[in-house]
């Protein structure tokens, strides 16, 4: 069985450590796009210049949001299952004559002058949740599964072992999360048969989504 990936390499990850056991096969990753930014024009891109700058998950991440490789082909794909994550809906939109791209460390990394581009603000962005979603729905149907893996941003830094602190960030940490709600919240909805990885119950922790425990959780309740 072949399975695409759209979303966060902390959808990516699990997957990866998962599928030997669980007998599919990792087929394409999709990573680092916000739905406001794919759904938009394709920008310029020197590839060459994005493999010398960058590490192999942040290359994932720009091409996917600049050369908007989901929208463009993920209705060629031969994986019958895709599993998502709403994490980059988080992340600032920034506008450009070159049009638009998520504001992400890897964009940030690769381009130091997209951090001058215009920020969408939040108001703008809301107005396109349905629109996006709308969009997302219709090439998702063409997979036979879906499966929505729902992901927090940790409220708590860890300091120690086994001590944790709460972010100094967090009202604009709690806004990013609501955001993320409200376009998982929005895809249940819209689309029929949806399967759910539930939230982990430490999903507040710094590092979760790398812990065995973790790993368990999602295996578990990941239809696979």
């Amino acid at each position: 069985m072949n399975i695409d990936v759209y979303g966060s390499r902390y959808t990516l990850i699990p997957l990866m450590r998962s599928a030997e056991e669980l007998g599919f096969n990792l087929n394409k990753a999709y990573l680092g796009s916000s739905l406001s930014s794919q759904y938009t024009k394709t920008q310029k891109l020197d590839v060459n210049l994005a493999e010398t700058r960058l590490g192999e998950y942040e290359q994932l991440e720009v091409l996917n949001d600049r050369l908007k490789l989901f929208r463009r082909f993920s209705s060629q794909s031969l994986s019958e299952v895709i599993v998502i994550d709403f994490v980059y809906e988080a992340f600032e939109v920034v506008t450009s004559a070159q049009g638009r791209l998520t504001l992400t460390p890897a964009n940030q990394k690769f381009d130091r002058e997209s951090t001058r581009n215009i920020r969408m603000t939040k108001d703008s962005r809301l107005n396109l949740v349905s629109e996006n979603i709308n969009l997302f729905v219709k090439d998702l149907n063409k997979f036979d599964k879906v499966i929505l893996n729902k992901l927090r941003l940790p409220k708590y830094i860890k300091k120690t072992e086994d001590k944790f602190e709460l972010r100094s960030d967090i009202e604009t940490v709690n806004i990013m999360n609501a955001f993320i709600e409200s376009f998982e919240d929005l895809l249940i909805e819209k689309l029929d048969g949806v399967h759910v990885v539930p939230l982990y119950e430490n999903h507040h922790l710094d590092a979760y989504w790398f812990s065995q425990n973790y790993l368990q959780h999602f295996k578990k309740h990941s239809g696979l």
